[in-house]
C-alpha cells in the first residue's frame, strides 16, 4: 500500500493567501486619495485590480488544484518563478511604502 504524503498544495495555498490579501489592502489604501480625486484613476485601478486578482488567484490557487508537489514545482519552474518573485517584491515594497491614510469619519 502507498503511504499518503499529505497534500502540500493545500498548505501552499493557505500560506500564500494572507500575504496577497494584505498586499491588496495596502495597495488600495496607498492609492485611495488619487482614486477619490480622479474618476479615470478609479476606473484604471478597478480594471488593474480585477486583472491582477485573476492572475494572482490563478497562480496562488494552482497548488490547491494540482495537489502534487512535483507538478506544482514543475509548473512554477516552467514560469521561472517570475510570478512568485514579482508578488514577493511588490509585497516587500508595500512594507516599506508609507501606509495610506484612511478617510476621516464625519461626526453628526
Amino acid at each position: 500500500s502507498t503511504q499518503s504524503t499529505g497534500r502540500p498544495g493545500y498548505y501552499l495555498t493557505f500560506l500564500s493567501t494572507p500575504p496577497m490579501l494584505k498586499l491588496q489592502q495596502k495597495l488600495g489604501n496607498l492609492t485611495r486619495k488619487s482614486r477619490e480625486k480622479n474618476y479615470t484613476y478609479e476606473m484604471v485601478y478597478r480594471v488593474l485590480n480585477w486583472v491582477g486578482l485573476r492572475l494572482v488567484s490563478a497562480i496562488v490557487l494552482a497548488p490547491f488544484y494540482m495537489l502534487d508537489l512535483n507538478k506544482i514545482l514543475a509548473l512554477y519552474s516552467s514560469m521561472y518563478w517570475i510570478p512568485q518573485y514579482t508578488i514577493g517584491a511588490i509585497f516587500l515594497l508595500s512594507l516599506v511604502l508609507p501606509q495610506g491614510q484612511r478617510p476621516e469619519k464625519q461626526e453628526k
